[in-house]
């Protein structure tokens, strides 16, 4: 049986009136009991344009679906096959159809432009300075605080601050030496010098996070480029066979825009090439190394 729900609550009426029979106070309540599991496969239909979110957390599900109203309520447009997916912590997107076509494209006014400055840590969590002048539209504002919601929810801070190996390091030390010498020339002003100063640590967990998040957008004619938070679209993870972020220019209505590539085999993932990189770029922002075969 299929019904087109157009709101979450039509969506949940839909699904547990059938077992309520006064056993349950809510819908909700009905709903988790059928699904243990706490997983959740939500469909939000608007107008010509699906939106299918996979959560094994309901309260992150709202947020991105939040994201996703926003964003097309500022003119943003998300592909009908896309899957918006977040598995143990872990987001991603997916499609099942293997055509290159657009997938995601995103508004000049849902980009959110971010400055490290205006963050603070607290217990593992990244927070807005109090009374931070940010630029940033009502519309903005809400986008900014569900994707920070999303990125605290799954831990996204705590797995940074984890592998800032490069706190451990001395500047000019053998493994650092080692580490660089595949490059031209080595660039030891990456990363400080080794120090257990729980602010300098704080301020590099911040720093390194936004560096892997954030794209330099060019903004309007007078050339000045804006670091920007990309609404969804961030969730798309690194290959080098993955989707170019194409930037339109100024007269456009659409800001920036990637297509369906999945240059894993048997795999519905979609992936983003966000820059050239070698082992030290991924040693010091990303995953530890890892030889694969």
């Amino acid at each position: 049986m299929e019904k087109e729900c157009r709101t979450y609550s039509q969506a949940l009426d839909f699904i547990c009136q059938p077992l309520l029979n006064c056993k349950f106070s809510t819908p909700l309540a009905a709903f988790r009991k059928i699904f243990p599991s706490t997983e959740y496969i939500i469909i939000i239909k608007r107008g010509n344009s699906l939106a299918i979110i996979q959560s094994d957390y309901l309260e992150v599900e709202r947020e991105i679906r939040e994201i996703v109203r926003l964003c097309e309520k500022a003119g943003s447009y998300f592909h009908n096959d896309l899957i918006i997916r977040c598995k143990a912590d872990e987001l991603s997107l997916h499609c099942e159809n293997k055509a290159q076509r657009v997938l995601i494209s995103l508004s000049e006014s849902s980009l959110v432009s971010i400055d490290s400055k205006h963050f603070i840590l607290e217990n593992d969590c990244i927070v807005l300075v109090p009374d931070a002048d940010t630029g940033w539209s009502p519309l903005q504002t809400d986008i900014a605080y569900n994707m920070l919601s999303i990125f605290n929810r799954t831990g996204k801070m705590e797995q940074t601050g984890n592998r800032l190996s490069f706190l451990s390091m001395n500047t000019g030390s053998e493994l650092s030496k080692h580490i660089t010498k595949g490059r031209i020339t080595a660039d030891d002003r990456r990363y400080p010098d080794k120090t257990k100063c729980i602010e300098v640590r704080n301020q590099a967990a911040i720093i390194t996070f936004f560096q892997t998040r954030v794209l330099g957008h060019r903004e309007g004619t007078d050339g000045n480029s804006l670091q920007v938070l990309m609404p969804i679209m961030d969730y798309a993870n690194h290959h080098w066979l993955g989707s170019i972020y194409k930037s339109h220019n100024s007269e456009e209505a659409i800001a920036l825009s990637i297509v369906n590539r999945q240059p894993i085999e048997n795999s519905t993932e979609c992936f983003a090439f966000y820059n050239p990189m070698d082992s030290f770029d991924t040693y010091l922002n990303y995953e530890p190394i890892r030889k694969l075969f």
